[in-house]
């Protein structure tokens, strides 16, 4: 970890948001999902063992280690009141969970995506997203179509320019001839986190768009 530890008092849970393993952008050494890397982690604050787990990004090969501290709120949905855990990623993604049982509070979906082509990596064939709420930032991965487009002339150079590398959606794998992702390592959101009101039930974050 090197984001902040959060201690729920009332559960007496100690909520871990785990890093990534080595190396960051290849994983042919490990491979696998690699539990518990980028997993969100509670113990048991008396005796230290795990209590569950979820894992927020298989065999993590985009430095999107979990960077900021887990956030407590208590929130109804449906009329049911649940004591819940945040966790907001450098994807801009925000996982919501039951954190008396580790159940999400909306359903999250594996998804598939793109594979890697680099000799000996084996990159998971899909990943979790939230159902709800929404991510953070309006978009995720590269296209041609996000490139530089002050003038005419500049978004065909810009164009050309991506071309080579390997593009595609959020958890476009690391590629031989470069891949440009977005978010990028800094990620959507860093270690600053966010912000949880009890009296609205709006949660804030500052988040960054930027790409690498």
């Amino acid at each position: 970890m090197w984001a902040g530890v959060t201690v729920d008092e009332a559960n007496e849970l100690v909520f871990l948001p785990v890093g990534n393993p080595t190396n960051v952008y290849y994983g042919g050494q490990r491979l696998g999902d690699n539990l518990f890397a980028e997993s969100l982690v509670p113990l048991d604050a008396n005796t230290g063992v795990r209590d569950w787990h979820f894992q927020i990004v298989h065999h993590g090969v985009w430095d999107y280690d979990l960077p900021t501290q887990p956030m407590l709120m208590s929130i109804t949905v449906d009329g049911r009141p649940i004591d819940a855990v945040t966790q907001l990623t450098k994807q801009g993604l925000a996982f919501i969970f039951d954190r008396t049982n580790g159940e999400p509070v909306w359903p999250v979906e594996e998804r598939a995506l793109p594979q890697s082509n680099v000799p000996g990596e084996r990159t998971s064939p899909t990943q979790p997203f939230p159902t709800r709420p929404p991510a953070l930032i309006p978009a995720t991965g590269v296209t041609l179509n996000d490139a530089f487009d002050l003038t005419p002339e500049l978004k065909t150079s810009a164009r050309k320019a991506m071309q080579p590398f390997g593009l595609g959606p959020l958890y476009t794998p690391p590629s031989l001839q470069g891949s440009l992702v977005r978010p990028g390592s800094g990620g959507a959101v860093n270690w600053g986190g966010g912000a949880f009101d009890p009296e609205t039930g709006l949660l804030y974050a500052k988040t960054s768009s930027m790409r690498r």
